[in-house]
């Protein structure tokens, strides 16, 4: 026994003899995983169970999705355009096409070499930060409360096994911005549901947050840091109410901070805490614009939260970022465990070669780039102008889409075009891409796409209004029938006679299709009727169908209601 919070007697258990969770096995057939019964947006669910030889009865390793076979990586990772239809083009717009281009970059999705490091990754660290750990309940009230009363005290508490000197599981993912590391962590989270209530045999439940995805705040900021992290399990909870991170903003010190997030994590047995872009850290600029003054709070507080908790940690961010912080910080590295590179693909001409073949699926223009547009000087350009990163290539692509719209549908793409395109719309980021590992990088391209954007948005907008113009255009040198039949009523009432003015045909002509029910194709009909009516002589004018009053209309829905009974 060993006392907890005010007095309260706990015992500790290694998690694998842990008997009291209410367990139901499930036998899983090949192709399917647990938690199948929810839909991708529940993310907040009771807990599944498939047995786990190397890790027997431990619950929280246990009701963890089993990782993902390669093909169901590759078909997770691979999205195509779903707003494009090759058959539709040819009814579309001009400014509709411009519009479906832009989706090319929001929906375009296809998988890289470092999606399946990164998949491994996440699900070890995700195993091994409850491999490492021990449990201690509240015999008083386990069967009674739920750790996720914010009025109460946890009953129970998950903190690291002091014999493990380390948790191995973390990882760190660097890489150029716009390579996609963002993107990858969210599509490979969408595997797992990030709370799992587990039911007790007593009546209580115990909520298990697989995973926190943190962002990192700007310059290094640690009241808001640690202030994120609140905001994070609210959000993974479901708190209406900023509970947490409330809790957190109302103490001044950044070690009582950091002793409320040890709390936290350690109340809700959270496996994972993923700190994205962390190139946020650094602070200030020296004379080669690089943001350097590195605050070591930052990432000391990240290991001081890993170390006491054993909680598995993922750090993701550029490649200059993780240079200026860790470079000459070694026991930190050594800490962050397994390195991926994001960026490695870009100088890989096979993948180069297999995102451009996939994108010239996807074309707007009369004249179309063919595999064998795709010339060594072509793919040099691309190359030159993109740094062989994805979001670059997207974007260049989207552009030349654009740009061979707006000016010339005939425009045949090739390496003259594609260089003068990427001036257009990214001009300063071909300045800096050459030196790509420098800090302004990220900021320029982030500003540049920006840019390009809006000047495309801006080009959609003006041929909207061209469009719209010629529309209204159209609609208002149409004559309307009235008219149509009054014109030709004229015509051809003079043309036969000249007993009856102009001015009295035209307002016979009026008169009889305010009253009647004409259209333009009763032409015929309404010259004779024109003819009649001067004459003297009674017609039976095409009367207007009378409108049906609300209680005939009301019985007539009541009977065909009946009907259908």
């Amino acid at each position: 026994m060993e006392k907890g919070l005010n007095g309260v007697n706990f015992f500790t258990r290694s998690i694998c003899e842990n008997s009291m969770f209410d367990i139901h096995y499930k036998t899983l057939t090949e192709g399917h995983n647990l938690y199948e019964q929810y839909s991708k947006d529940e993310q907040v669910v009771y807990a599944e169970y498939v047995a786990s030889n190397s890790d027997s009865h431990n619950p929280y390793i246990e009701s963890i999705p089993l990782p993902r076979s390669l093909k169901d990586l590759e078909t997770d990772f691979t999205q195509p355009v779903y707003s494009y239809n090759e058959e539709e083009l040819g009814g579309m717009s001009l400014s509709e096409k411009l519009e479906n281009i832009v989706m090319l970059r929001e929906q375009f999705r296809i998988m890289l070499p470092f999606h399946e490091n990164l998949d491994r990754a996440i699900y070890q660290a995700l195993i091994k930060g409850y491999r490492n750990r021990r449990v201690s309940f509240d015999g008083s009230s386990i069967n009674k409360t739920t750790n996720a009363d914010f009025n109460n005290n946890s009953p129970v508490k998950m903190y690291k096994d002091p014999l493990h000197l380390e948790s191995y599981g973390s990882f760190n993912v660097e890489g150029y911005g716009g390579t996609g590391k963002s993107l990858a962590l969210s599509i490979i989270m969408s595997h797992y549901k990030q709370v799992v209530i587990h039911r007790l045999k007593g009546g209580g439940e115990i909520y298990q947050i697989l995973y926190l995805i943190v962002q990192c705040p700007p310059n290094g900021n640690m009241s808001a840091f640690y202030s994120n992290i609140g905001k994070a399990v609210d959000t993974a909870i479901g708190y209406t109410y900023p509970a947490f991170q409330k809790r957190i903003d109302q103490v001044r010190s950044l070690g009582e901070k950091l002793n409320i997030v040890i709390n936290i994590i350690e109340r809700f047995n959270i496996g994972l805490i993923i700190f994205d872009e962390i190139q946020m850290f650094l602070t200030s600029k020296n004379n080669n614009h690089e943001r350097v003054n590195v605050k070591t709070e930052s990432f000391q507080a990240i290991t001081t939260i890993m170390n006491s908790t054993g909680v598995s940690i993922g750090v993701i961010g550029t490649e200059i970022a993780y240079r200026l912080i860790f470079e000459d910080q070694i026991h930190q590295n050594r800490r962050l465990g397994k390195t991926i590179y994001a960026d490695s693909y870009c100088s890989n001409h096979s993948t180069f070669m297999r995102i451009l073949n996939a994108l010239i699926d996807y074309q707007w223009t009369d004249v179309k780039i063919t595999k064998e547009d795709l010339t060594p000087d072509l793919l040099k350009a691309f190359m030159d102008c993109t740094h062989g990163i994805i979001d670059l290539i997207i974007g260049l692509y989207s552009a030349l889409q654009h740009e061979a719209l707006i000016t010339d549908r005939k425009t045949k793409i090739n390496e003259s075009f594609v260089r003068k395109v990427a001036k257009k719309y990214y001009p300063n980021l071909m300045k800096t891409i050459d030196n790509i590992g420098a800090s302004d990088y990220d900021r320029t391209r982030l500003a540049e796409i920006e840019e390009a954007s809006k000047l495309m948005k801006k080009d959609i907008s003006k041929q909207s209004d061209i469009e719209h113009e010629r529309t209204i255009s159209k609609i208002k040198n149409k004559p309307s029938d009235k008219d149509m039949l009054i014109k030709s009523a004229v015509a051809k009432i003079t043309a036969v006679s000249d007993d009856f003015k102009v001015n009295s045909i035209i307002d016979v002509s009026k008169e009889l299709y305010e009253t009647g029910n004409y259209s333009v194709t009763d032409e015929k009909q309404f010259t004779r009727d024109v003819m009649k009516v001067l004459s003297g002589k009674k017609i039976r004018a095409k009367k207007k169908p009378d409108r049906m009053s609300k209680d005939v209309m009301m019985q007539f829905l009541d009977n065909n209601t009946q009907d259908t009974n």
